[in-house]
């Protein structure tokens, strides 16, 4: 949110420094990069806000696969469940043979 005001408030004062410059090129230039700028910001902080938003999901995601694929023990012999390195035909294996150790 403060990033969507931050960019309007650029851009408002932007569109001011444009329409006071009276003739003035230089602050006519000026006051089309502060607004330009504060397009720029507002993109940003839209694209942050999605990007933030498709995280949050892929995090609920992963804990709801994470929960699915949890093991009846809490370990494996080669350390914390689940294995990137592991397929699940060997993790079950690797459950299998911490079961015959107990």
């Amino acid at each position: 949110m403060r990033g969507f005001v931050a960019a309007f408030v650029l851009i408002v004062v932007g569109i001011a420094l444009a329409a006071l410059a009276g003739g003035s090129e230089v602050l006519t230039a000026v006051g089309t990069a502060v607004a330009g700028s504060g397009a720029v910001v507002g993109v940003a902080a839209a694209f942050w806000v999605i990007g933030r938003s498709e995280d949050r999901e892929r995090e609920r995601e992963g804990r709801r696969t994470r929960r699915a694929l949890d093991p009846p023990v809490t370990a494996c012999l080669r350390g914390a469940w689940p294995h990137k390195c592991c397929s699940v035909i060997e993790a079950a294996a690797d459950t299998q043979r911490l079961r015959d150790r107990l």
